[in-house]
């Protein structure tokens, strides 16, 4: 199904696509309150996209555009994906480290550090290849054949977190001369163009500060939200209410497009993967230079779907992966150990935050960031394992800098300890 046809379906019946979207909203909230999951937790928000993108199948079947076959394959794979998922809930640690992290004397020469790096290489990124938010192509073909300059993407989302971190933690104990950092790092994200920064800087605020929420700012919270985009389509659309409405449901829809792309008329058996596990495999680690990428079955999906020849196409959600990969009965098995892995990593990665130092948290945070992009994408978490590694380098370089130097001035105190002693 092409996007306008849904378009047009989702304008003649929205009353049925609302009420997908409230029986998704119901399920996944309460998930998240069973699961004790914080607002400002990146889980949150990649089970809030889940219940968005979730909705679309259930609105398909209510309209008869997918085989009952399909729709129970779907409603199997969910459940088993989140039984996986939360079979580890009660082991991860959700407290966030806003009153355990330890606050050490090299904080400042970290930050020094990292912020000056972080500034550099977007000096260098912006110089050799543009500002996204000017640029009439895609974002994320910025660093499509840039010469080596594609490391710069993975080192630098680790560097910001801990940037972000520090100068939040700063900030909220009064310490003003950090909001002219801060303004620096929100400009570089300005100019990356992405719209989804700003999640970004909510969770981090809200991970090194003690600020309560209560049930009434969830609610408003929501309700802003909200607002803000039906107002900015009616904006946009100049002062027509309807096609606001219509607008901001195709903006909600979109995170289930590849439902819509591929389950009406058994699209999906048109691309069907092979090799499974060698797929896999090249994804996993092609990044690392060892083997070739596999072809992106998300362009190919777009080039069938609009033939524009631009490099878009739907996000592989774990479902659809699964069943391509698979087929019906595999992907659901597969759903299910998905979902453990998902879980372990959650627990070992969230492990990390407790009594830690701020370096430290801002590793677990951003890996945690990276691994709740599993929920939208198993290939995009796949894709990303590279800067993981990468980041945990980084980590270990320093700590092993500031080792180094403990260690000499410790043996300097011994050594004039020594001295004096021999003197008398």
């Amino acid at each position: 199904m092409h996007q306008i046809e849904f378009a047009n379906l989702l304008v003649d019946n929205i009353n049925i696509y609302c009420i997908s979207l409230m029986i998704c909203g119901i399920i996944f909230y309460s998930l998240c309150k069973k699961a004790n999951i914080q607002l400002f937790d990146p889980l949150t928000f990649a089970l809030a996209n889940t219940a968005l993108a979730d909705a679309v199948p259930i609105f398909l079947f209510l309209e008869n555009k997918i085989a009952i076959y399909d729709f129970i394959y779907f409603i199997f794979f969910e459940i088993l994906f989140f039984v996986g998922v939360f079979s580890l809930n009660k082991y991860w640690n959700k407290t966030y480290p806003t009153n355990t992290i330890k606050d050490k004397f090299y904080d400042k020469t970290i930050f020094r550090f990292l912020f000056i790096i972080y500034t550099a290489l977007n000096i260098i990124k912006f110089r050799q290849l543009g500002i996204p938010l000017f640029m009439d192509s895609s974002r994320l073909l910025l660093f499509q054949n840039s010469g080596g300059l594609g490391i710069i993407s993975r080192i630098l989302p680790f560097i910001k977190i801990y940037c972000l971190l520090f100068c939040f933690r700063k900030i909220y104990f009064r310490h003003l001369r950090y909001i002219l950092p801060l303004i620096i790092v929100f400009t570089c994200d300005l100019f990356d163009g992405s719209k989804s920064f700003v999640l970004q800087y909510f969770i981090c605020l809200f991970f090194v500060c003690p600020i309560p929420i209560r049930r009434k700012t969830i609610f408003l919270t929501f309700i802003l939200f909200i607002s803000i985009i039906i107002i900015n389509q009616y904006i946009v659309l100049e002062g027509n209410i309807e096609s606001a409405l219509v607008s901001t449901g195709n903006r909600f829809s979109a995170s289930g497009d590849v439902y819509y792309s591929l389950m009406p008329y058994r699209t999906y058996l048109s691309f069907r993967i092979e090799d499974s596990f060698l797929f896999l495999f090249k994804q996993t680690f092609a990044p690392f230079k060892i083997v070739d990428y596999p072809p992106n079955i998300g362009y190919e999906i777009g080039e069938w779907l609009k033939g524009t020849g631009e490099a878009t196409g739907p996000n592989l959600r774990p479902s659809i992966l699964f069943l391509l990969l698979f087929g019906s009965i595999g992907g659901i098995l597969g759903g299910l150990i998905y979902g453990v892995l998902l879980s372990l990593l959650i627990y070992l990665i969230t492990k990390l935050r407790k009594n830690s130092s701020l370096l430290i948290c801002s590793f677990s945070l951003y890996a945690y960031i990276t691994i709740c992009s599993g929920f939208t994408g198993p290939l995009d978490l796949l894709g990303h394992l590279l800067d993981i590694v990468i980041s945990s380098c980084i980590v270990i370089f320093i700590y092993l800098i500031i080792s180094i130097k403990n260690n000499d001035k410790n043996n300097s105190f011994l050594s004039s300890a020594i001295s004096s002693n021999s003197r008398k």
